[in-house]
């Protein structure tokens, strides 16, 4: 009879090691893909290439797409492409997959996953580029999200497809700078303060500021 017992408290032992295992494991697991994930708010703060610590800096709106977004011209190493300036896309920058496949000085971070506009849950990766640049400006380094395809067709309202060789310019690029948006004079510039806009003609005194940052 005693032995019978000592037998059942082997077993209940073994059972209660395999659970703490398979705990033990599985709290491993999850701290890991937790510590692996990219961290895009904190882990790259992109900054301006420039000579001077006084500056305006013009980018040029390039036209507008079917949904009324600007867009101008952007190189990432010897790749020349249309990016849509999207104060409302909520990332640094984000770039087709056949871009990204032909890039050489590249990071890979990690994978991500967001809801669409549509409802999708869509998973991409993210990777850190050494510069991205148009005629006047640069930016180093930058978080560049993957823009794959079902991701765009998810992004779209309606028009015109966008092509894909399209890139975006989202808020979190933009949010360590002043940013005038000119419309009407086709340029979206980058300055260090409103004494540079008012040496360049603009009146600044009806202007609004209003911050970049949004709630999610």
């Amino acid at each position: 009879m005693e032995v019978m017992k000592a037998i059942m408290r082997v077993e209940i032992n073994r059972k209660w090691l395999k659970g703490s295992i398979v705990l033990l494991l599985s709290i491993c697991a999850t701290t890991y893909f937790l510590l692996k994930s990219p961290r895009q708010h904190t882990s790259v703060k992109p900054k301006l290439i420039t000579k001077s610590s006084s500056y305006f800096l013009p980018i040029t709106i390039k036209g507008f797409s079917s949904a009324n977004i600007p867009y101008t011209t952007m190189s990432i190493e010897d790749q020349t492409f249309i990016a849509q300036i999207d104060l409302g896309y909520a990332g640094y920058f984000a770039l087709s997959t056949n871009i990204i496949n032909n890039l050489h000085k590249k990071k890979f971070l990690g994978r991500k996953a967001s809801f669409g506009i549509k409802g999708k849950d869509r998973e991409y990766s993210v990777y850190e580029v050494e510069k991205i640049s148009t005629e006047n400006v640069s930016f180093y380094p930058v978080l560049a999200d993957e823009l794959t395809q079902e991701i765009q067709e998810d992004m779209h309202l309606g028009g015109e497809m966008t092509k894909d060789d399209t890139g975006i310019l989202g808020w979190r690029l933009f949010q360590r700078f002043n940013v005038l948006i000119d419309c009407k004079n086709s340029i979206i510039a980058l300055c260090d303060d409103l004494e540079m806009l008012k040496k360049r003609g603009y009146s600044v005194e009806c202007f609004t500021c209003v911050p970049l940052f949004c709630i999610s």
